[in-house]
């Protein structure tokens, strides 16, 4: 029996905020991987039967190098 998941990701500024609801555990932690992925932030995955959290995935979006003075120096 497939045991349903619920999914969320967490806003600094507001909370958490529920995403979708998953059938089984694997295909929850696939979706919670996929979700990081396409869009980077914090994410969970919450077993309501049991009330609480069991996975969870952080991910910050890759910011460019910050380029220096010397960094521009040497471009000419």
């Amino acid at each position: 029996m497939n045991e349903t998941y619920d999914i969320f990701r967490d806003l600094a500024e507001t909370g958490p905020i529920w995403i979708e609801a998953v059938q089984g555990l694997g295909a929850a932690k696939a979706r919670l991987t996929e979700l990081s992925e396409a869009r980077p932030g914090n994410y969970f995955i919450y077993d309501p039967l049991a009330a609480k959290v069991i996975a969870s995935a952080v991910k910050s979006a890759q910011m460019p190098a910050p380029v220096t003075f010397v960094d521009r120096l040497r471009q000419y």
